[in-house]
């Protein structure tokens, strides 16, 4: 989906591309924090289920400012390319860590 952000000629892709990311997001959210619930010791599941939207928040503040420095240095799509790549080294990595 990142990648096809990349290669939008429209307003109207990019806002169907983000609509599904949004849906897709929602569908990977839900478990990823019942997953952390389940993985956290039972004295510290309210400090280690905190680190989930804090992460988050701490992306949306960043991700913006980062994505415009990228978009203006390196052009629109690099910020898509960056993203799916991050993506890819965290899907590596939580694969190796199971």
């Amino acid at each position: 989906m990142l990648l096809g952000m990349a290669h939008v000629t429209s307003v109207i892709q990019l806002f169907a591309l983000m609509f599904a990311a949004g849906i897709t997001s929602a569908a990977v959210n839900v478990p990823a924090l019942a997953s952390g619930a389940d993985l956290a010791s039972s004295g510290m599941i309210g400090q280690q289920m905190s680190l989930f939207p804090m992460a988050s928040a701490i992306g949306m503040v960043i991700g913006p400012l980062l994505g415009g420095l990228f978009a203006t240095q390196f052009g629109f799509a690099s910020p898509f390319y960056i993203c799916a790549g991050l993506m890819v080294a965290v899907g590596v990595l939580i694969m190796r860590l199971r």
